[in-house]
């Protein structure tokens, strides 16, 4: 694999990791899929590319949002589409030529292709960071991780991807102006986008890149702010966000459905989720800890906040909001002490993705 890379640009190489990675989740879907692995009694999908949230978000680029709930409940208010950020379902609509071509289609070619754009640009930031191996076998780690599957979904994670590489890119050419515009961005696409915000508190404290840091913030709290007001007018009610991502784990059931720590011990989810969960978050927290030691104050903080944001949700989800912490990836192929050991994790996160994909295509689990 070494020898082979050499003889390619980095970016080529990139593109081929991406590409792989790419057959590997699309393969495992639709596998699941047409065999019935594992045999649901049930399905409500009509595709293994628009599941869970991707059919959140195809709808919303159909029909827009909507003041009351769309999915209404026994419990609690119901279920809004606001819950979900704009950029992406926007995204779909213009791809869509306003919903002429089947959103279907159109939302799982464009997360592989924006998943594919981002994997140039962690390969940059990696090779910079550690060199040529740990871009290779990080890209590599993250691309197979065991929540990877969902970068080839109908969800926002590849435009957020996107926008987070090219920040960070930006960052390195002195670039303020466009890194404020990409952390705006992504704080469009979703609530995650905070982590830019985090990932910035360093710049404070220099002189010469405190307004960088500034802006940065600004723009997260700019457009999660105008979102927030949006919702506010939609809802007519000044507190309307509260009832989207806030309440979500409200109005499903009597109780509130357990999140962080707690879901570890949520009996209706088999055991070995929690493991798949901790595990990762583990993992990644050591890598993130190389990157830190590294001098890289930014992308090792960024992986931190991503890392606590799993802390919000259930152990399900945590795998998924973990693994966008893409620096730790580089970090944990940094740490790994030769190419066995790299082949062996890179096998094992895809063995574990496999499981994870087939479960949730047959609605198991809520990735």
């Amino acid at each position: 694999m070494t020898l082979a890379a050499r003889r390619f640009p980095g970016w080529v190489e990139a593109l081929a990791i991406g590409a792989v990675s790419r057959a590997f989740s699309i393969a495992i879907l639709v596998g699941a899929w047409a065999l019935h692995i594992p045999a649901a009694s049930w399905r409500s999908f009509d595709s293994p590319f628009v599941i869970w949230d991707g059919q959140w978000y195809t709808f919303i680029a159909r029909y827009g949002y909507h003041a009351e709930a769309v999915v209404k409940s026994q419990y609690g208010p119901g279920l809004h589409d606001f819950a979900f950020f704009p950029a992406w379902p926007i995204l779909l609509q213009v791809l869509s030529l306003d919903n002429r071509l089947p959103l279907d289609v159109v939302a799982p070619i464009a997360a592989n292709v924006l998943f594919l754009v981002a994997a140039v640009a962690i390969y940059s930031i990696l090779e910079r960071v550690g060199g040529r191996a740990v871009a290779r076998w990080g890209l590599a780690l993250f691309s197979f991780s065991p929540a990877a599957h969902v970068y080839s979904l109908a969800y926002s994670e590849p435009l957020f991807l996107v926008f987070v590489s090219r920040f960070f890119i930006a960052l390195d050419e002195r670039y303020s102006a466009r890194a404020s515009l990409l952390a705006l961005g992504a704080q469009l696409v979703r609530v995650t986008g905070a982590a830019l915000a985090f990932a910035s508190l360093p710049d404070l404290l220099h002189r010469e890149t405190r307004t960088r840091g500034l802006l940065v913030i600004g723009a997260c709290i700019l457009a999660f702010g105008a979102w927030w007001t949006w919702i506010a007018i939609l809802t007519g009610d000044p507190m309307g966000y509260m009832l989207g991502t806030p309440s979500w784990f409200l109005n499903q059931r009597p109780e509130p459905i357990p999140t962080g720590i707690a879901s570890f011990f949520e009996p209706s989810v088999p055991p070995w989720i929690s493991i798949v969960a901790l595990a990762l978050i583990a993992v990644l927290a050591v890598g993130t800890r190389w990157v830190w030691r590294r001098g890289e104050a930014r992308l090792a903080l960024f992986s931190f906040a991503c890392l606590a944001s799993t802390m919000l949700d259930t152990q399900t989800t945590m795998p998924r909001l973990a693994a966008i912490a893409f620096p730790a990836f580089g970090g944990l192929a940094a740490i790994l002490p030769s190419d066995r050991w790299r082949w062996l994790v890179l096998g094992a996160f895809a063995v574990v993705q496999a499981v994870i994909a087939a479960n949730v295509v047959q609605r198991y689990l809520v990735p």
